[in-house]
């Protein structure tokens, strides 16, 4: 199960980034995306060292491929936002809900939340901040986004909360 959720999450990530970068016309060219995604989700998730870590540790790849899914998630979300856009509640909602569901996924692994994760949104922050700019910044501060950001990390309280107290009381025994 963690393996195919994974090849899920990674090809539907693979083919929203394909198709960002490469404009379709053509039953051809929808063929050759789903292909690329389909090639690029093996080369992904069945290489060896994933094979590996499925035997021994299975939430580790899940928790891969949701960081991956994570940073696609955002990226759909501020494309689709204009500077003064606004979103229905209902939307925002599912948004959230969406986000705190790969979070929580990703928090599964430390390593992965951290490290992996981590690495991605500042290297898709600094990539965006080069190549867009000031829309990017007026994209991130949408109140849009404000309020999914809030939304999906009270939803998340549960887990990130004890974790805080955790670390700002010093405690290094359970």
């Amino acid at each position: 199960i963690y393996l195919f959720l994974s090849s899920f999450l990674v090809y539907t990530t693979n083919k929203y980034l394909i198709r960002k970068v490469v404009a379709t016309s053509s039953k051809i060219k929808e063929f050759a995306i789903a292909l690329s995604a389909f090639i690029g989700t093996l080369l992904y998730i069945y290489n060896p060292w994933t094979i590996n870590r499925i035997h021994h540790h299975p939430p580790m790849v899940l928790s891969l491929a949701s960081a991956y899914t994570f940073v696609f998630e955002v990226d759909k979300l501020l494309s689709r936002l204009d500077v003064k856009s606004c979103l229905p509640i209902s939307t925002m909602l599912f948004i959230s809900l969406k986000l705190a569901l790969l979070l929580m996924f990703v928090a599964t692994q430390p390593q992965a939340l951290i490290i992996y994760l981590g690495f991605l949104l500042v290297v898709y922050v600094f990539a965006s901040l080069i190549i867009n700019g000031k829309t990017f910044l007026s994209k991130i501060f949408n109140r849009v986004v404000v309020v999914i950001v809030t939304l999906t990390l009270m939803l998340n309280m549960f887990w990130i909360l004890p974790q805080f107290l955790t670390l700002m009381s010093g405690i290094r025994e359970p």
